[in-house]
């Protein structure tokens, strides 16, 4: 798996979709149950594919990811063929602050490297706080 599969409370909000998308795969509710109840494995490779569906269409929809340290934070733009990324950096000393800008290719794919920010503390934004911190940056350019 790209993605980690949903637990249970995040399936439970998802359960129409789910049930469409196993009936899209011609599984019918009581197949669902007999998968469920006498193959453990398939069900879950089911799930997994549900979960990666549902990851897929959260990323293709989302652009901007932050991450809020207490002395730096990161703002990204996922682009279509790119991350750009804005570091703000505050001084624990009070020796002032420090702003960065950098281009960076995907290390992985771009929802996976967007997936691999969420689960280590980034949040999706509007976007907001990133164009704040470029112009920021292109200010401290001059």
């Amino acid at each position: 798996m790209k993605f980690r599969k949903l637990t249970l409370s995040e399936l439970q909000p998802l359960e129409s979709d789910m049930i469409s998308f196993l009936a899209l795969n011609g599984i019918t509710g009581e197949d669902w149950r007999k998968i469920q109840n006498t193959e453990n494995e398939r069900s879950q490779q089911w799930i997994d594919s549900f979960s990666e569906m549902v990851w897929l269409k959260i990323f293709s929809s989302k652009r901007y990811i932050n991450i809020m340290a207490r002395h730096c934070n990161y703002y990204y733009d996922f682009l279509p063929q790119e991350i750009n990324v804005v570091k703000f950096e505050n001084s624990e000393f009070g020796k002032g602050n420090t702003i960065g800008f950098q281009n960076l290719p995907f290390a992985k794919s771009r929802e996976e490297d967007m997936f691999d920010l969420m689960e280590n503390g980034g949040e999706f934004s509007d976007g907001k706080e990133y164009k704040e911190a470029c112009l920021l940056w292109a200010s401290a350019k001059k």
